[in-house]
């Protein structure tokens, strides 16, 4: 298991960094897929870090401004429209998958189009599916994850659209159990940490340190720990 390394208690050493994710990415125990990668990555270099779970706007807006440090799990391009955030090049999650979730619809989900005959929903704000549902489709967008996977138990959709492990993290949670993902994913993209132009000087060694601990096996021993408790049997 990947464990927290013993870091200085200067608070000079302390950083914060923004997430809008819920389990399996981050959780308040601090033991998801961010939370463990950042805490090594920092600890690395002798930082101590604070995840600090926010909405949406308001985590990017923090990040902007300089309150937080920095924010995680945002897609490559994020630079362009917000200049005081920088991303570290190499991605903190190399693929994060985006897919359906059905009780009765057993497709294969080879483009978007496979899903314009069935009333889909989505939790609003997510931009992949705003874009890309195809427009003669039945749509229902939802406040959260908790909203969107029970409405598909209460059978209101026929496909949950969503990422793969908040997915599966919901049906664990709600314990729902005969729904299942249509596969191939409709969709994967990289996501990437952003920091504060006056963390600037952190944004290749931690790049670095990410290209280490893929090498190194870190990556896949914390991907094995957190997704792990989510894999269907």
């Amino acid at each position: 298991m990947i464990a927290a390394l013993a870091v200085p208690s200067s608070a000079s050493q302390q950083i914060t960094i923004n997430s809008t994710y819920s389990p399996p990415y981050t959780t308040p125990n601090r033991d998801g897929y961010f939370d463990l990668l950042l805490i090594e990555a920092f600890g690395r270099l002798g930082y101590q870090v604070h995840v600090n779970m926010l909405p949406a706007q308001r985590a990017l807006a923090d990040a902007a401004s300089g309150r937080a440090d920095g924010d995680i799990g945002r897609i490559a391009g994020l630079d362009k429209s917000y200049p005081s955030l920088v991303r570290v090049p190499e991605p903190a999650l190399d693929s994060r998958e985006f897919v359906g979730f059905s009780r009765h619809v057993d497709i294969a989900t080879t483009s978007w189009e496979t899903l314009a005959p069935y009333h889909l929903a989505y939790v609003e704000g997510w931009q992949i599916f705003r874009d890309n549902i195809p427009k003669q489709a039945t749509v229902t967008a939802l406040h959260s994850t908790d909203a969107l996977f029970r409405f598909l138990d209460k059978d209101r959709c026929d496909i949950a659209l969503t990422a793969r492990f908040d997915g599966l993290a919901m049906l664990k949670a709600l314990h729902i159990e005969d729904v299942h993902i249509l596969e191939p994913p409709l969709a994967s993209l990289k996501m990437y940490l952003y920091l504060n132009r006056n963390r600037i000087d952190l944004v290749e060694p931690l790049a670095e340190i990410f290209r280490e601990m893929k090498a190194d096996g870190s990556i896949d021993s914390i991907r094995t720990q957190v997704f792990g408790r989510y894999a269907r049997r």
